[in-house]
């Protein structure tokens, strides 16, 4: 049950890193970070640089290797797929910077 006094999304300690062959990538080194609700955040930085790495923690799409992402006051990283999933859709809306994911379809459909 989401704590309406917490936080609309809270990142605490979140660290992401990928395998890339025998060397590893750190994209994402233990970061924190609190919004809520009402404040409008800008997340800029050069190709490569974890903004979309971000982003898809942030909306519970990708797990951290450590730290915890909380939602609402809900640690979504604790959840099991169905339930991360059910949470998404009831309490997270993302628009990307890709317009052409459904290309068929607008933003707003």
């Amino acid at each position: 049950m989401p704590d309406s006094e917490a936080p609309a999304l809270r990142l605490r300690g979140v660290s992401r890193h990928y395998h890339d062959g025998t060397s590893e990538l750190q994209v994402l080194d233990q970061v924190d970070l609190e919004l809520r609700a009402g404040q409008s955040l800008a997340v800029t930085g050069a190709s490569g640089s974890g903004k979309s790495t971000l982003l898809h923690l942030a909306g519970g799409m990708d797990l951290p290797d450590a730290g915890e992402v909380e939602v609402l006051g809900q640690s979504i990283n604790r959840l099991v797929e169905p339930e991360r999933t059910r949470f998404r859709a009831r309490h997270i809306g993302l628009v990307f910077q890709d317009y052409n994911l459904i290309e068929s379809l607008s933003a707003y459909e």
